[in-house]
């Protein structure tokens, strides 16, 4: 439910600016939606491939987890020709050029070969198009974050965390193409709360608790939260700064995984999972809606990136309208919540048979076993 409703306010938070993103998470703290989607990424890693890694076959773990890196770069590389190709195409009709720099799709015109190679290595990335080439990274990556975590969770930490601060310090990035340009998702930097979702999700499937409750902390969360949210409501006036202190505790920098920024989520996560926030909202009608987009993250997460990159499109001949603004979003999320339910309907069905079919070929083995006996 969570991840289903991170989509959306990523979908709406890139979508022509609309009064409803003023209602979205960025506005009420330091971090956004961004942040959240990458943490119950690591969750749901963890849930998925921790038991089969830790306790079966490494080698059919990794195949898993490598598979599904390959489909993530798959959806990212095909959403990315649809939208330049779209994009193109109706600027021969409609005056986009600025949205053509705005989306980054210059460089392709300047050396259309050199960015196909940049798109196919993950170099050359457009704009609002950069959080499925780092899941994929870091998908790349998580035999070895495994690897360490069935040895020990707090060596995992401490080597994630000190690449964090090292890309911080000494500004450690991916580079990109055209030369100059670097990932604006930095790998090195935003491993660290994926990382924190990964034991986050591990502890969950051993049927334990990362951070268990502790008052003392619950209330600093939600102290930190409402100066966050004050913070929002004030403006976002910069904060005090310390000779002694060093300068990426104070900046804001979403690329990096700023110290703030990461603070804010994991503050939130550990208010939500230690209260009775989440079963309520689980009960209410309204938000099932989600919990169905949640399921099938990456069909939504490409439609909403597709819609949302029409919209801009649009917004170009189409002036702001509170009203018309309001029925392409909510036509939008219509669209992704049926592309999910289409989505999480073939998965029930595929397993379904695959059941049967297991049933079917064991069937023939018992009946021939019994007959040996007798």
């Amino acid at each position: 439910m969570l991840r289903g409703l991170a989509l959306i306010t990523i979908f709406i938070n890139h979508a022509p600016y609309t009064p409803w993103s003023n209602y979205t998470m960025g506005h009420f703290g330091f971090a956004d939606a961004a942040e959240a989607f990458v943490l119950m990424s690591g969750i749901a890693a963890g849930l998925a491939y921790s038991r089969s890694f830790f306790e079966g076959s490494v080698r059919q773990a990794c195949l898993k987890i490598w598979h599904r890196a390959g489909v993530i770069y798959s959806a990212h590389v095909m959403a990315t020709v649809v939208v330049m190709a779209l994009l193109l195409t109706l600027s021969l009709v409609w005056p986009l050029q600025t949205l053509i720099r705005e989306l980054n799709v210059v460089p392709f015109l300047a050396n259309p070969v050199k960015a196909v190679a940049g798109l196919f290595s993950l170099a050359y990335q457009l704009g609002y198009f950069n959080i499925l080439p780092l899941y994929c990274a870091l998908l790349l990556v998580l035999p070895a974050l495994l690897w360490i975590a069935r040895w020990r969770l707090d060596v995992l930490l401490f080597l994630s965390a000190g690449l964090w601060l090292i890309s911080h310090l000494f500004g450690l990035y991916v580079p990109g193409w055209p030369a100059g340009a670097r990932w604006f998702l930095n790998p090195f930097g935003w491993q660290l709360l994926f990382v924190v979702g990964l034991m986050i999700g591990i502890r969950k499937k051993q049927g334990r608790e990362l951070v268990p409750f502790n008052g003392w902390l619950f209330g600093g969360c939600v102290a930190y939260l409402a100066a966050s949210l004050l913070w929002q409501l004030t403006g976002r006036p910069d904060f005090p700064r310390f000779e002694l202190v060093p300068g990426f505790v104070y900046d804001m920098d979403k690329g990096n995984l700023a110290f703030v920024r990461f603070l804010h989520i994991f503050a939130l996560a550990y208010v939500f999972a230690h209260s009775a926030m989440i079963g309520w909202l689980l009960e209410r009608p309204f938000f099932r809606f989600f919990a169905v987009l949640g399921q099938a993250s990456l069909t939504v997460f490409v439609t909403g990136s597709l819609l949302a990159a029409f919209l801009q499109m649009l917004r170009v001949v189409v002036p702001e309208n509170v009203a018309l603004d309001t029925v392409l979003l909510l036509v939008g999320m219509a669209v992704q919540y049926g592309l999910a339910r289409r989505a999480v309907g073939a998965k029930k069905t595929r397993v379904e048979r695959q059941k049967r079919l297991s049933l079917e070929v064991s069937s023939p083995l018992v009946q021939s076993s019994a007959s040996q006996k007798g």
